[in-house]
């Protein structure tokens, strides 16, 4: 089983956000003010995920910006959600699907945000089952694992303090696609496998799974 997460592993999240705080500059949000707003948007009074279009132009509008300006110009980013995909996602997600396990799709957020973002980018079709969770990614592993043999699944991840959170509960294989978010020491730190292009990530999971056969890359792709 492939657990895999959406946000800066499979999406293309800083672009998406870089875009956003892009078109909100034209009413005059400085950049340092978007990123501020969103971060107050994304949970709420109880630490749940909770960011969508509307809720951002909520909390911009507290700044005196208009509500209904802001939302239109963000959602006119979320428009173009394929765009936003890493450039290497559907082929990965291609190959990933020829090892012939299931694929789960386990994303943190506003849970119809994520959803939106998740079918909007096209790519739900290549899952068996989709979470979208606002609490705790590591409870929803545990849940989704259940009574696997967790050295058969594998969790593809890009925050680090998430992932350990994860493995101390389940100790599922991991790999992480290396966030521009993040620094590069804390993943050095953390002792797990990680890349930055998920080709990479598919060639590791490949030579662990079959250490000694002849690779042909399928075809297809």
């Amino acid at each position: 089983m492939f657990i895999l997460d959406f946000d800066d592993t499979l999406f293309d999240t800083a672009k998406f956000d870089a875009q956003r705080a892009k078109a909100v500059q034209d009413i005059g949000v400085t950049e340092e003010l978007f990123y501020k707003t969103k971060e107050i948007a994304e949970t709420n009074e109880q630490g749940l995920g909770n960011y969508s279009d509307i809720r951002h132009a909520e909390v911009l509008s507290d700044f005196g910006y208009s509500k209904d300006i802001v939302f239109y110009l963000l959602r006119d980013v979320t428009k173009k959600l394929p765009s936003f995909l890493l450039s290497n996602t559907l082929d990965f997600l291609r190959l990933i699907r020829h090892f012939g396990k299931s694929m789960i799709l386990l994303t943190w957020g506003n849970p119809q945000f994520q959803e939106l973002k998740v079918r909007g980018s096209g790519i739900a079709h290549f899952f068996d089952a989709m979470y979208f969770v606002n609490d705790s990614k590591s409870y929803m592993v545990k849940k989704i694992v259940d009574d696997r043999d967790p050295q058969t699944v594998w969790f593809i991840n890009d925050k680090v303090k998430e992932t350990l959170e994860v493995i101390r509960k389940v100790p599922v294989n991991i790999i992480l696609r290396k966030s521009p978010r993040i620094s590069e020491e804390e993943y050095i730190v953390s002792d797990l496998p990680y890349f930055e292009n998920l080709m990479d990530i598919y060639t590791y999971i490949d030579q662990y799974l079959h250490p000694y056969e002849f690779k042909v890359m399928p075809m297809g792709i």
